[in-house]
């Protein structure tokens, strides 16, 4: 590990985001009026939150997937968030002019990435020149659930390799320092964390685990997972074993993930 890599504290899954908030606050003190850019922003859970955390900015969730960004812009819509734009497009070409933004961030998207290197350069490129990129990665390959559940830890095992087979990269957490290095940004304006993260509480449990129970009976998960000779009939005891864990108030699941904030 290098010197100004740091591990901080477990702590339970709350804030994803909690990592930027420093960097992010203090550009938003010396201009109310930055502009930041969330790549992969999904559903824009994330993207709404930092938009509330700089209100005289103008935050900008851009995602590959148009239906999900049309369900993105309803959510923001409702909160009555202004200062917010959805838009689609790929990170490796992204749609924005050099130095279009103060800070530009991901959040568990760059393990999606085709060229994480290239990806990354696009990132530096439409970030303005003393901006930050902030990126935030799970390591799959450290994912435990708490004693008792070996049927997840087996799910857990088929989710990465149905990852990796689409191209995915499992251990995304603690290749980022790296492939920002490979994008051309010094050593020394690149700092690099690690948390553990324990969902261990019924809402951190609802939150990372209450979506897999249908997803292990169908959808592309469990179409590639039956592609990969996992039966049918193990799926739905992947499905039942989910739901049990999530009402074990004794349950938990931890996961190693990497954090980098680097300056341009």
């Amino acid at each position: 590990m290098a010197d100004n890599e740091g591990v901080t504290p477990p702590r339970r899954a709350t804030c994803h985001y909690e990592y930027m908030i420093p960097t992010l606050l203090d550009k938003a003190q010396k201009n109310p009026n930055l502009t930041l850019l969330d790549v992969g922003c999904g559903s824009g859970s994330i993207t709404i939150e930092l938009a509330r955390l700089v209100p005289g900015g103008q935050v900008t969730g851009l995602d590959i997937s148009g239906a999900i960004l049309e369900s993105a812009k309803v959510h923001a819509e409702r909160q009555g968030i202004s200062n917010i734009t959805f838009m689609k497009g790929d990170v490796h070409h992204l749609p924005f002019p050099d130095g279009s933004f103060d800070i530009v961030c991901t959040h568990q998207a760059v393990a999606h990435f085709h060229d994480h290197t290239k990806a990354i350069k696009e990132l530096i490129r439409v970030t303005k020149k003393g901006g930050a990129i902030c990126l935030r990665e799970g390591d799959l390959t450290t994912g435990k659930f708490s004693p008792g559940y070996e049927l997840l830890d087996e799910c857990f095992q088929t989710i990465i390799k149905v990852h990796e087979g689409q191209g995915g990269t499992s251990d995304a957490g603690r290749g980022l320092r790296r492939w920002v290095q490979d994008a051309g940004v010094l050593e020394e304006r690149i700092t690099a964390t690690k948390s553990l993260w324990i969902y261990d509480t019924p809402e951190g449990r609802r939150e990372y685990g209450g979506h897999w129970p249908a997803r292990c009976t169908q959808g592309i998960f469990a179409e590639r997972a039956v592609e990969m000779d996992v039966s049918r009939e193990r799926l739905e005891e992947y499905a039942v074993a989910w739901k049990k864990w999530i009402e074990d108030p004794e349950a938990s699941f931890s996961m190693v993930h990497g954090e980098v904030i680097a300056v341009v």
